[in-house]
């Protein structure tokens, strides 16, 4: 994930934190550890971000806890924008596992009155949003209620009818709503099929969602804003 931009505009407020635990990967979603004995920054969970300080800006994959030859410092830093107002950008991912595109849901009964997909969605997709990858609805977004092995309906019809074959995307999360998102394993990215809907990371700020001609397998991204930011009096 990355900054993506600024509620409120300008420019990001960088600062440079001693790591708490090593730091892999750059776009890391990290938190000011709860732990008593603990001395830096830590990343996330999949599932929660309380006491967020923002995105990392920069991997810093190895954390010193000894004296260095020459008297070299042994605090590792990393950069991070601290801004409680960041628009973070993430990739949708079809998984757990980062980079994983999203799974295809091919509707198999005609709907003329664009209120029925027939497809094995699962029931982690209740509340979720569904939306044309091919067809005459490709693009368009929709929620979806009563998603289960064998349908999903949409709580507003798509404005063509969906015909057999045509091709679906999913996600279990949508923009503006009350819950969170669950993010892949090792946090760079947002899995589309996790049924986290009480998290307490992120709130969905705008959703980029393509049909299948435009790449939206694995170019499908979505804007999220912290919920509970360490700068932010709750």
């Amino acid at each position: 994930m990355q900054v993506h931009g600024h509620l409120y505009g300008g420019s990001p407020i960088l600062k440079k934190l001693q790591i708490g635990e090593a730091l892999t990967l750059a776009g890391l979603p990290l938190i000011a550890s709860a732990l008593a004995d603990a001395d830096g920054v830590m990343r996330a969970s999949t599932t929660a971000a309380a006491e967020s300080i923002g995105v990392s800006m920069d991997a810093q994959p190895t954390r010193l806890t000894s004296q260095q030859a020459g008297d070299a410092n042994p605090a590792v830093y990393v950069t991070v924008n601290v801004r409680p107002d960041q628009i973070v950008r993430a990739r949708l991912s079809g998984s757990s596992t980062a980079g994983t595109t999203l799974p295809e849901f091919t509707n198999t009964a005609a709907s003329t009155t664009g209120l029925l997909i027939t497809a094995a969605f699962g029931t982690a997709y209740d509340d979720g949003y569904a939306w044309g990858a091919t067809g005459a609805n490709a693009g368009i977004i929709r929620k979806i209620q009563g998603a289960v092995n064998t349908t999903a309906t949409p709580i507003v019809p798509f404005p063509s009818d969906i015909a057999v074959g045509d091709i679906f995307y999913a996600s279990t999360f949508g923009p503006f709503e009350d819950n969170g998102v669950q993010l892949t394993s090792n946090l760079a990215e947002l899995d589309a099929t996790g049924d986290n809907q009480s998290g307490t990371n992120f709130r969905v700020f705008g959703v980029t969602w393509p049909a299948k001609a435009a790449g939206g397998g694995l170019g499908s991204y979505a804007d999220l804003i912290f919920t509970d930011h360490v700068l932010v009096q709750q």
